[in-house]
């Protein structure tokens, strides 16, 4: 972002360019935006079995899948594979994935009325800028971190900038700032994206 905004040499702005990135990440990740982390990082998950070839993990992409339980016995990894696909978070099984009985004590937390039995420890997300990423990793992808940017340069340029005011003029110069979106605010374009990728 330093290049972008022209400062790379300069250490000055460093707490408040941490500051805002901080919250661009928040905000593009959040109910608004990407609706989840895009970070990599490793996910645990309770799901239930339906008695299909599919069990869909809540987050992608899937760079590995650690363990698999089901009632607390591993499940063999030989049998399931792991979704290879950037937008896919399907675990394929061709024996199926047991369907969980209907839940009938307080010994399993319920779903609907079946059990989640199956446990899932997996690896998922996109690696950050800055980040090497090997044959089974996934970088972010170009248009999220162009929307990340977009958004904390419209916030570190309009942090001066009086909430509701869209032109002014200072001493014979004169400015107008975009309306599409107040300053202080994500710019909704960035938002927008981030909802293409949920």
């Amino acid at each position: 972002m330093k290049d972008e905004l022209g400062i790379v040499a300069d250490s000055t702005e460093d707490a408040k360019l941490s500051r805002i990135i901080g919250r661009v990440s928040r905000e593009l990740c959040g109910p608004e935006g990407l609706d989840r982390e895009a970070w990599r990082q490793t996910y645990i998950e309770k799901l239930a079995g339906d008695g299909g070839r599919l069990m869909s993990l809540s987050r992608w992409p899937v760079e590995s899948i650690t363990s698999i339980t089901y009632d607390g016995a591993t499940v063999d990894a030989s049998t399931y594979d792991a979704p290879t696909l950037d937008r896919d978070s399907n675990v394929f099984r061709a024996d199926g994935w047991n369907r969980n009985a209907p839940t009938n004590s307080a010994r399993f937390p319920e779903t609907g009325d079946r059990a989640l039995l199956y446990t899932i420890t997996y690896v998922a997300g996109w690696l950050m800028p800055g980040e090497v990423a090997t044959a089974s990793e996934a970088l972010l992808p170009d248009d999220i971190q162009d929307a990340a940017i977009m958004a904390a340069l419209g916030l570190y340029r309009g942090r001066d900038v009086e909430p509701g005011v869209r032109a002014e003029q200072v001493e014979g110069m004169s400015r107008t700032y975009a309306a599409e979106f107040e300053a202080g605010e994500i710019p909704p374009a960035s938002l927008r994206v981030m909802r293409a990728w949920r």
